[in-house]
């Protein structure tokens, strides 16, 4: 009966509404043009992103999970949109230049807290041998072992 009571608990934590989708906008991402915080409140959104080492600004209303936004950055302005997830953990979107009629995507993924990683070691222990990469950011990571299994 305990061995059935782990992949249930996975399941449940799965199945929960995610915080992330709650927050809408706000929080960390990773995104096509560098790093993001986004602080919202009620439908206005502002920020900035690090764009080849300029912080660059961006404000705009949010509905219906879409954010239209205008943006600077020192040698541009423009505008452009994000459509947030259901889950909340990625958006997509596009921008384009001031005066310009096309438009580039935009793609961004939720940044992870620190303390996340910790937990999903815990809840999930796995085995791995070799190192795996997140799908946004480049940054390597080992999985480790569950205590006590093999090699």
């Amino acid at each position: 009966m305990t061995r059935f009571l782990a992949p249930a608990l996975v399941l449940a934590c799965l199945a929960a509404p995610s915080a992330a989708a709650e927050s809408g906008f706000s929080g960390d991402w990773a995104t096509t043009y560098g790093d993001m915080t986004l602080a919202e409140s009620s439908s206005a959104v502002t920020g900035t992103y690090i764009m080849e080492g300029s912080v660059c600004s961006l404000e705009g209303k949010r509905a219906n999970g879409t954010l239209t936004f205008t943006c600077r950055e020192p040698e541009a302005a423009g505008e452009g949109r994000f459509r947030l997830s259901p889950d909340g953990k990625s958006f997509e979107g596009e921008w384009r230049a001031k005066g310009t009629a096309r438009f580039i995507p935009w793609l961004g993924r939720r940044r992870l807290p620190p303390e996340a990683g910790a937990e999903l070691e815990r809840l999930m222990p796995f085995t791995a041998r070799k190192n795996s990469k997140t799908p946004y950011d480049g940054v390597s990571f080992r999985l480790l072992p569950a205590p006590g299994a093999a090699l």
